[in-house]
């Protein structure tokens, strides 16, 4: 959309110049422009040369050579933005979000390369400073985009032709976060933080508060196998869901939980949290063949058991669609049976019956 954007403003800025060029040369009477051309000692001439004749003859209309410089230049540097962000050095273009990976020595597989040729930027990292560095990170992506957007505004006002350089120079140099639109804020990559939940404590999720609340761009994927400790396992699960149910309360962040038995609604959460301008935590129920001791094989059944066990329900809150209370934006929807205190469901058993 960025590049269709700034393609299109290219093109309007270009008419602009060519027009004012045109301008300058007679159409009432083309005699005088005849005589130059004649007069013209090479077979091909700049648009200078005739010009300057022209002028010697009082034939040339009054051009603003400052604004025509300026609006060249404009369309020099949108090229160039444009290059940039399609293409680039590396043929790509700019990478369309930050990877920062932390957690437990668990995730060795993202250390791996080249296993883990990761196609956009990435830090992995395994420290407690995650959501710090992660803020630092985000905010270097805004700065960097900020300097695009202005140059964006810029020629927004130039293709209008209410561009004025005393008016607008110092609102366009000014410009930060808290003056960006909803649409250029949602321009700006962001940052996706994965981790996995079994690391965060207490204090990890104070800092994963701080970041929720702050509307900038940063997505916190948690990979959750919900198979804690036995003797640890309820203050496990309250820790996760006080999390979560803070996050939502704040009414900043987007808030899903989702698994692959589902894989509509997976997709819809994961898709709508990385688009939103917004902050986002998706929580996934992740199997694990160490924790659960099972074969890969039996993920699809593990989900489907900590779905309907109402272990892991299946949770989508999106602050933009509140009305009256929280509940109002609660969607639990994705879950079986949801107006019933459990789920019936038969399950086998490995001798020929069913539990």
């Amino acid at each position: 959309a960025l590049t269709e954007q700034i393609s299109s403003l290219i093109e309007k800025i270009s008419e602009t110049v060519h027009e004012s060029l045109s301008n300058t040369l007679p159409k009432e009477n083309l005699d005088d422009l005849a005589v130059t051309l004649k007069e013209t000692r090479s077979q091909k001439a700049s648009i200078h040369e005739i010009v300057d004749r022209l002028d010697e003859l009082g034939q040339t209309k009054m051009v603003d050579t400052r604004a025509l410089q300026r609006q060249t230049d404009l369309v020099d540097a949108l090229k160039e933005l444009n290059w940039v962000l399609s293409n680039g050095p590396t043929g790509v273009g700019r990478a369309n979000y930050g990877l920062y990976f932390t957690g437990s020595n668990k995730m060795t597989w993202a250390q791996q390369y080249p296993l883990n040729n990761f196609t956009a930027p990435t830090v992995v990292q395994w420290q407690s400073s995650a959501p710090e560095q992660a803020l630092g990170l985000i905010n270097s992506h805004i700065r960097h985009q900020i300097d695009n957007l202005k140059l964006i505004r810029r020629a927004e006002l130039e293709a209008a032709g209410k561009y004025d350089p005393a008016a607008h120079d110092l609102e366009i140099a000014t410009l930060d976060w808290e003056k960006l639109t909803l649409d250029e804020r949602g321009s700006i990559p962001p940052v996706i933080l994965i981790g996995e939940r079994e690391d965060i404590n207490s204090a990890g999720w104070q800092s994963l508060g701080k970041l929720l609340e702050s509307e900038l761009p940063i997505k916190i994927v948690l990979l959750d196998h919900i198979a804690p400790p036995a003797k640890n396992a309820v203050h496990n699960l309250t820790q996760s869901y006080t999390g979560l149910l803070n996050a939502i309360v704040m009414k900043q962040a987007m808030v899903f939980q989702g698994a692959i038995n589902e894989p509509s609604h997976l997709a819809k959460g994961l898709l709508n949290g990385l688009a939103a301008a917004k902050p986002a935590l998706l929580n996934l129920y992740a199997f694990s063949e160490k924790e659960h001791g099972a074969e890969a094989t039996k993920a699809q059944a593990y989900a489907n058991l900590a779905v309907n066990s109402r272990t892991f329900p299946l949770l989508y809150f999106n602050s933009d669609k509140e009305h009256g209370f929280l509940n109002g934006s609660i969607d639990l929807d994705a879950n079986r049976e949801t107006r019933e205190d459990w789920v019936t469901e038969d399950i086998p058993l490995p001798n020929e019956e069913s539990l």
